[in-house]
């Protein structure tokens, strides 16, 4: 198992009542309603990044430190989001052997 953590920015959008989470390391913005939402919905999506990138090979980016990321956001709440993995990456002759079975099954 393995564990990644990412800086996540905090914003809030006190206009629309929204707490706003980014991951600029990841691409993932998350929001809802309170701060405590979005930053489940950050870990979720975080977890699915992680996961599926290890699942078909994907390439993990490395997080920003914690330090360079408020230095870069002086003004702007910064938290710590992670997660674990267990994932594996899948046997893709395997995968691709499946999915042509599913194919013949439909269209043939």
């Amino acid at each position: 198992m393995k564990r990644y953590i990412y800086p996540a920015i905090y914003y809030a959008d006190n206009d629309n009542f929204t707490s706003v989470l980014l991951l600029p390391d990841v691409d993932i913005i998350a929001s809802d309603n309170t701060v405590e939402n979005a930053f489940i919905s950050a870990k979720n999506h975080l977890q699915s990044y992680v996961d599926w990138s290890i699942k078909f090979g994907g390439a993990i980016s490395e997080p920003t430190s914690f330090k360079e990321t408020c230095s870069l956001n002086p003004k702007k709440d910064v938290l710590l989001i992670d997660v674990e993995s267990t994932a594996k990456e899948i046997d893709k002759k395997a995968a691709d052997d499946y999915m042509r079975n599913v194919f013949n099954t439909f269209f043939e």
